[in-house]
């Protein structure tokens, strides 16, 4: 089971919010607001042939780690994120330098700010703004249909793929989240991703596990 949580937060007009992670390959939401992550929850770890990978963690949450002897184990919540981030051994990206790969079964770290890879190339800082634009793709290509508006997220390179890799082929990977999962060993599961929040929400309720969707899922109400 993937986190769960309920957040509370107020939208600024004409700011940009983006919601990542809700592709097949990474079925964990992360928030952010501009270039600023400001949640996520956690994804669930794999099931392994001997047992259930661990649930994922809420906003305020860690990872479980993997029940039985060589199931994956989860990291340490973090209130702040460092600056640096790690990418988890399942994925085939690779790291710009500061940032690092872990390898198998290690999991990863998310970035606090996206980095992207335009602006980025341009020696914009992560955590910058980059004013009253329209939004861009990784590439540069300026996206003609979208508001202009005051942005700050960079796509293409955020790291938001932390899971670890599963050590034996009857194993389970970890999940994706703030700080991943481990993957498993000799046939136990993987263990849960992460969540994480920067303190600009207010934390309506949160939980290891409680997502029992088949993919991963974020309900937007509205409250005027």
């Amino acid at each position: 089971e993937g986190g769960f949580s309920r957040i509370r937060f107020t939208m600024e007009q004409n700011v940009e919010y983006v919601l990542a992670g809700m592709t097949d390959s990474v079925q964990t939401p992360y928030l952010y607001r501009k270039a600023s992550l400001i949640a996520n929850v956690g994804k669930g770890g794999d099931a392994g042939s001997r047992g259930r990978g661990g649930f994922g963690g809420g906003v305020n949450n860690g990872g479980e780690n993997a029940p039985g002897r060589d199931g994956g184990q989860a990291g340490t919540h973090l209130t702040n994120l460092p600056a640096n981030g790690i990418f988890g051994s399942v994925t085939t990206f690779t790291a710009t330098s500061p940032d690092t790969k872990a390898t198998t079964p290690g999991a990863g770290r998310t970035l606090p700010c996206s980095r992207g890879v335009y602006y980025r190339d341009q020696g914009v800082s992560a955590c910058s703004d980059v004013g009253s634009v329209k939004f861009r793709w990784s590439d540069g290509t300026e996206i003609s249909n979208t508001g202009t508006i005051t942005r700050g997220y960079k796509a293409g390179y955020n790291i938001i793929q932390t899971a670890g890799n599963k050590e034996t082929s009857t194993s389970g990977n970890g999940g994706n989240g703030a700080i991943g999962g481990q993957g498993g060993s000799n046939g136990y599961g993987g263990a849960g991703g992460g969540g994480y929040q920067d303190g600009s929400v207010t934390v309506v309720s949160t939980q290891l596990g409680g997502s029992t969707f088949s993919d991963a899922k974020v309900i937007l109400r509205v409250v005027t």
